[in-house]
């Protein structure tokens, strides 16, 4: 675990906080949003992208 921390230049201490740290907001918000912009994208044949998946996302009612 030393040389990747080393190679990743984070200390032991920070990587641990890391590893053991709860989900974010932030984190639990886009997880929570993953199942609908998967639907949006298989329900438009894989043609829709960040901008227009946005827009559906928030015509369904989510906030983004």
């Amino acid at each position: 675990m030393a040389q990747i921390c080393e190679t990743l230049n984070v200390t032991r201490g920070a990587y641990y906080q890391w590893r053991t740290s709860d989900v974010s907001s932030r984190e639990a918000a886009e997880q929570a949003l993953l199942p609908a912009v998967r639907q949006i994208f298989r329900h438009h044949k894989q043609r829709y992208r960040a901008r227009r998946s946005a827009i559906e996302i928030q015509k369904q009612g989510h906030l983004l």
